[in-house]
């Protein structure tokens, strides 16, 4: 019955999501970047006349890119925050690639 109740700090800090699970900020920051990436391909697109689903691009190369980062990190042998840096390097080097990729779809004529 009488049951601490202590405060978790990183449940005071972070927002709460589905049933009360803790999210780490990093995350959160990631998913309005990604969002943001989309939107900006979706524009990219339709103002160059091509289709907006070009804006997929955008998360397949940035999650391919930290999937791949991880990879690379553990082939080196690294751990923890350098292994998520590397992942978020690689994942921010797909983001430019796939702005570099929209951008250079060629333009549609109106005929």
């Amino acid at each position: 019955m009488g049951r601490c109740m202590r405060s978790d700090p990183a449940s005071v800090r972070s927002p709460r999501g589905v049933r009360g699970h803790v999210y780490p900020r990093q995350t959160v920051i990631e998913i309005l970047v990604v969002f943001n990436l989309v939107g900006r391909l979706r524009k990219a697109a339709a103002a160059r006349g091509a289709s907006e689903g070009w804006a997929a691009l955008g998360p397949l190369l940035w999650f391919g890119g930290e999937v791949g980062g991880f990879f690379v990190a553990g082939a080196f042998g690294a751990e923890g925050l350098i292994a998520y840096l590397l992942a978020i390097a690689y994942a921010v080097a797909g983001r430019f690639l796939s702005i570099y990729i929209v951008d250079r779809v060629p333009r549609r004529t109106p005929t």
